[in-house]
């Protein structure tokens, strides 16, 4: 490699802020290469659950009302059967309308003969679920990626709980190291292709940072995605372009979207059955439901972009937005546009079936408003809850102006470095551009970067 090949490299490695062993990783990854230390408490976990079969205990799963919350319980659902638990899903109401995470309403007349509760991509929210959980003598697990609030925390597989490791895992990435867990009890290689497949689906999906155990997760699971026989899949995908990038983009909207829409009009079960189906017949039903929702969602998220039509953006500032007519099952779809075109932050709120207003907040890559939003708001903030550039939070309607002008008001950090374009140095464009294409495909924290000569 030449110098001014190696020159543009290091620029590249700044650029993204990688090491020369992340470089690689990127590269060329693998899962051989996902970080070797498990997420807290995975193998106590995996230990319960070996006691709940010996023991031929009932496994009650909570999962979240959307992609990631629909392929972790899948995930789960099919290790545990695997090892003999006695185990079956259930979804909490959809969370753009209630809210996410597991309240009392939610176990109400669904206790009984249960021995073991685990919520998987939410979290309880109400200390009441936990007092009545333990009166009852039901064991409470919880699998979750978003910030600790209610449970046992040495029962907690929480990718919050310690360092950088699994810092950016999704609900379905911890899922996926569950798998490999029992895989090295009960081995079934289908299995774990199928498992790493649903959670590259969902890693997608969330949009967490394309980075690191991310990274080898996303790209070895759209390798297995043309090579899976699973039926509802197969149906799903487009012809392999050869290119990752290509390739990412086309799952991302042929198969990611489509099965994200299931649980947006409370049909997540149809999603799961996706990962499970292995009739052709069935799957073709699967496809069209999915496919009908799909295009029930294409039109209601034209029409919530309609109506933001006109609206100004300021620059500087977390931009706040709220009018009659939002759909609470779009705020986050408006949101995502603005930080994604845009570059901007902002919170998107619109009315619940409870008449609170139901916000979806979203932040570019170099600005994190979570806290900064959670601190302002204070006690103003019925419910609050997510990532650091991606969460949610409920407002009285009648606090929706005085939150918009706290919010508003906020002085936000934005790190614009990671917008700034790299120098040529000689190389030619067409040199460039076939080094970068190395690293694809790009994706959140991990952003194409520009070049100028």
């Amino acid at each position: 490699m030449s110098s001014k090949h190696q020159e543009f490299r290091k620029q590249l490695l700044k650029y993204w802020n990688l090491t020369e062993e992340e470089d690689r990783q990127a590269r060329t990854p693998s899962l051989k290469t996902l970080t070797k230390k498990n997420p807290p408490n995975t193998e106590k976990f995996v230990q319960r659950m070996l006691k709940a079969s010996s023991k031929k205990e009932n496994i009650l799963i909570f999962g979240d009302n959307d992609l990631d919350g629909c392929m972790s319980a899948a995930i789960l659902l099919d290790s545990i059967q695997n090892i003999g638990c006695n185990a079956k899903i259930i979804f909490a109401k959809h969370h753009h309308n209630d809210g996410p995470g597991i309240r009392m309403k939610h176990i109400e007349g669904r206790l009984k003969n249960i021995d073991i509760i685990i919520t998987i991509d939410c979290s309880v929210r109400d200390k009441e679920v936990v007092d009545e959980l333990a009166k009852k003598n039901v064991d409470l697990w919880t699998i979750d990626h978003h910030p600790y609030q209610f449970g046992i925390k040495e029962q907690c597989v929480n990718c919050t709980f310690e360092g950088e490791h699994f810092k950016y895992y999704c609900a379905a990435g911890l899922a996926f190291r569950i798998s490999l867990e029992f895989q090295k009890i009960k081995q079934d290689e289908t299995k774990i292709k199928n498992h790493l497949i649903g959670c590259m689906l969902a890693t997608i999906a969330d949009h967490v940072q394309l980075r690191k155990d991310n990274r080898a997760i996303v790209i070895c699971g759209i390798k297995e995605w043309f090579k899976t026989d699973l039926p509802v899949f197969k149906l799903l995908h487009s012809e392999d372009k050869k290119d990752i990038g290509k390739n990412f983009n086309k799952i991302r909207k042929k198969a990611v979207s489509p099965l994200n829409s299931c649980p947006r009009y409370d049909d997540p079960q149809t999603t799961v059955e996706s990962i499970f189906c292995k009739n052709e017949i069935k799957a073709l039903d699967i496809v069209r439901k999915i496919k009908k929702y799909n295009s029930k969602r294409i039109n209601e998220a034209k029409k919530m972009n309609s109506l933001m039509e006109g609206q100004k953006l300021k620059k500087d500032c977390i931009n706040v937005f709220y009018q009659e007519g939002f759909s609470a099952m779009y705020v986050s779809q408006v949101a995502s546009k603005i930080s994604f075109q845009e570059h901007l932050p902002s919170i998107v709120f619109a009315k619940s079936n409870d008449g609170c207003l139901r916000g979806s907040a979203r932040s570019p890559d170099g600005c994190e408003i979570r806290d900064l939003v959670i601190s302002a708001l204070g006690k103003i903030a019925i419910d609050i809850g997510g990532h650091p550039q991606a969460f949610g939070l409920t407002i009285k309607e009648s606090n929706y102006e005085k939150a918009k002008s706290i919010i508003e008001n906020l002085k936000i950090k934005f790190n614009k470095e990671i917008y700034q374009s790299i120098a040529l140095n000689d190389l030619s464009t067409e040199e460039a551009l076939e080094i970068i294409k190395e690293y694809e495909p790009f994706g959140s924290a991990f952003k194409r970067p520009k070049i100028h000569g």
